[in-house]
């Protein structure tokens, strides 16, 4: 125990970083797929893969915040409103930002379209199913 933390808890963390790392394989093939789409402008390509990737990986770690925060499943733990007003904020701060003319010609993003946008929130479900589970089975045994 350190302070408030039980540094075993913390385990469940490695595991859900394992589960993060076979997950951003799905984003890269889906975002691959979508760039070999462009060959003729790789540019666009190039551009429509850091978009997708920039809003899936926030997506994903807000995700992943309520999941990790209780034992209990996401879904039964009610959050404090804070935590649920500032992820909506920023979640759709995440996905506007592909469709704000200013910023998107400062970061070098496109608009994606919606299949794309579509694929991507399914990622993220599928992101928090794994996390749900690897985070039940790692109490499970514990």
């Amino acid at each position: 125990m350190v302070g408030d933390i039980n540094i075993s808890d913390l385990r469940v963390s490695y595991w859900t970083i394992d589960t993060a790392r076979l997950l951003s394989i799905s984003k890269v093939a889906l975002n691959f797929n979508r760039q070999c789409e462009y060959q003729t402008s790789q540019a666009a390509g190039e551009r429509e893969f850091q978009t997708a990737w920039f809003v899936v990986s926030l997506l994903t770690e807000i995700a992943v915040v309520f999941s990790l925060r209780t034992r209990l499943l996401a879904i039964r733990s009610v959050p404090g409103k804070m935590l649920i007003a500032v992820s909506l904020i920023v979640s759709v701060v995440a996905l506007a930002i592909p469709y704000m003319r200013p910023l998107t010609q400062r970061f070098g993003f496109v608009p994606l379209p919606l299949p794309v946008m579509a694929a991507l929130l399914a990622i993220v479900l599928v992101y928090v199913a794994a996390t749900e589970l690897t985070k039940h089975w790692f109490y499970k045994f514990k």
